[in-house]
């Protein structure tokens, strides 16, 4: 007997691509994150470009999923 324990009632197609994103958002937060320790302050569009690619990423990755 299979549980759905899913937080969002939606299709597993959905979440999928929700996940994913919410995980390449997560991601990125990290990356600027990192980076910012590193290198000081980044700039507010370079913030919004990284997290931008990364929330594609894990959209592309939940969409990859889904196919296999």
């Amino acid at each position: 007997m299979l549980v759905n324990l899913t937080v969002v009632d939606v299709p597993p197609v959905l979440q999928y691509l929700l996940y994913g994103g919410f995980f390449g958002a997560m991601g990125g937060n990290e990356v600027v994150v990192r980076r910012e320790r590193r290198e000081g302050e980044l700039p507010p569009d370079q913030v919004r470009h990284i997290v931008r690619i990364s929330v594609v990423l894990g959209v592309s990755v939940g969409a990859l999923a889904v196919v296999a």
